[in-house]
């Protein structure tokens, strides 16, 4: 039963995590309006309409897909230069490291 209790607390830290990096990117893009684009390639109101869909997949626990959206988030983040690889990196890092 113990490690129920941890691994459940160990999840609700990487929710926040992800919470705490999309908040980062939604201040980014503060000046965009979120729109789904299917059709532009790394349009920035693709990029933010995909942020807020994150905090929809975290309040449905739908933490694998947050992840993977995230992460596609970052990489056209780091196409368009807005953020190196190193840089994001330290996003993702737990605040205590």
């Amino acid at each position: 039963m113990e490690q129920k209790i941890k691994i459940k607390k160990n999840i609700e830290m990487e929710k926040e995590k992800v919470k705490e990096v999309c908040d980062s990117y939604n201040e980014l893009l503060k000046n965009v309006e979120p729109v789904r684009e299917n059709d532009v390639p790394g349009s920035d109101r693709h990029l933010k309409w995909m942020v807020h869909e994150i905090y929809l997949f975290l309040e449905e626990d739908k933490l694998g897909k947050a992840f993977r959206w995230l992460g596609f988030i970052q990489g056209a983040l780091w196409i368009k230069e807005t953020f190196s690889i190193e840089e994001m990196k330290n996003h993702n890092k737990p605040d205590d490291k």
